[in-house]
């Protein structure tokens, strides 16, 4: 692991990076104060991700890196939230730049000056709930929050931080109607999954292998929710795992996972056009885009009904997927898999959601 020096330059997207110091390092990655030479005004927080020590341990980097992405461009637009530039890949490593609030955090604040005013309690406290309920409308769940993860800027005005990704947060909102020992978790990558019982002690989570081999309990689950796995199976794997979770299931339990749907791949259109126009377009989109092939041929391949999936790199199992429900319907017959479709999202979420009973 080499870490970037003051004076190095990270090419990105639309502009260079000019690392000045690191202010924060990680398991996973470091974070340095950088600046724009095109905008000297500009100051950046940019993200190196670490690259991966293992071949196996690749595909969860990349997810960590596209959810904290996804997750940063959906928080932007709140004025409480940093601003988020831009994600990129660069010699071989993944970086996100967003805005660099300056400012003390607040568990500074409070070990110099205890106790606060009630002035001050009262306007962080209403600013507060006013980010936390545009996070909590865009379905993202803070994994770590705590005084350390809010700044106070200069002015005054509180900016929440460090919202990404917190490996395991997907089973919060489950908190309030089930009871803990009730709650388990699975993650077939080992590190990930030990970060995921560190930040969520309250639920059990299991590890092993990014195929199934039967490590999941039968009969066990009354309720199995997968967020943002299904849309990266290839249609082997997810047969695999769609046999696996009915097994694990009882009679009558539901089964709900996300996927990318039509909303994307038109998206992706969109996107596909701005670029051949000369425009800049979203780094993961130009990803998605330069291994779809002919996007046209995958919309219509999509509205025929066929499970679209495609990849960057070797893997057979990781990559991008969009299912249909005439294409679930295919997987789950072809297959013989003891589950039915019994209702489905287009557009609540930001990925489709499907919802099935074990039969």
């Amino acid at each position: 692991m080499m870490l970037l020096a003051s004076g190095e330059e990270v090419p990105g997207h639309h502009t260079r990076y000019v690392i000045e110091h690191m202010v924060g390092l990680g398991a996973y990655g470091a974070v340095y104060s950088a600046h724009d030479p095109e905008t000297p005004s500009r100051q950046i927080a940019l993200k190196e991700f670490f690259p991966a020590r293992h071949p196996r341990d690749q595909a969860p980097l990349r997810a960590l890196f596209d959810r904290e992405r996804m997750i940063g461009m959906q928080a932007s637009p709140h004025p409480l939230m940093p601003t988020f530039y831009e994600a990129f890949q660069s010699e071989g490593h993944f970086y996100i730049a967003q805005e660099f609030i300056v400012g003390r955090t607040l568990d500074d604040i409070i070990a110099r000056r205890h106790p606060l005013t009630r002035e001050w309690v009262l306007k962080w406290s209403v600013s507060l709930c006013d980010a936390l309920a545009f996070l909590h409308s865009h379905q993202i769940v803070h994994h770590d929050l705590k005084p350390a993860n809010i700044r106070i800027t200069p002015q005054g005005h509180l900016c929440l931080l460090d919202f990404g990704a917190g490996w395991g947060r997907t089973i919060r909102p489950f908190l309030r109607d089930v009871e803990f020992a009730g709650l388990f978790g699975f993650e077939p990558d080992f590190l990930f999954c030990t970060l995921a019982r560190a930040l969520n002690p309250y639920a059990a989570f299991l590890t092993g292998g990014t195929t199934p081999a039967g490590e999941l309990p039968g009969g066990f689950f009354d309720v199995v929710f997968s967020w943002s796995v299904f849309s990266h199976l290839s249609p082997a794997s997810a047969a695999l795992w769609l046999q696996e979770l009915a097994r694990a299931l009882v009679p009558g339990g539901t089964l709900v996972f996300t996927t990318w749907g039509a909303r994307f791949l038109h998206r992706l259109r969109n996107e596909a056009a701005a670029r051949a126009a000369g425009a800049a377009i979203d780094w993961y989109s130009g990803v998605c885009l330069d291994a779809a092939g002919s996007i046209e041929d995958r919309i219509g391949d999509y509205a025929s009904g066929g499970f679209i999936w495609f990849t960057s790199g070797q893997s057979k199992v990781y990559g991008e997927a969009f299912i249909s429900e005439a294409a679930l319907a295919r997987l789950l017959d072809e297959h013989r898999i003891p589950l039915v479709l019994v209702r489905s999202d287009t557009s609540t979420l930001g990925q489709d959601a499907l919802v099935l009973r074990r039969v």
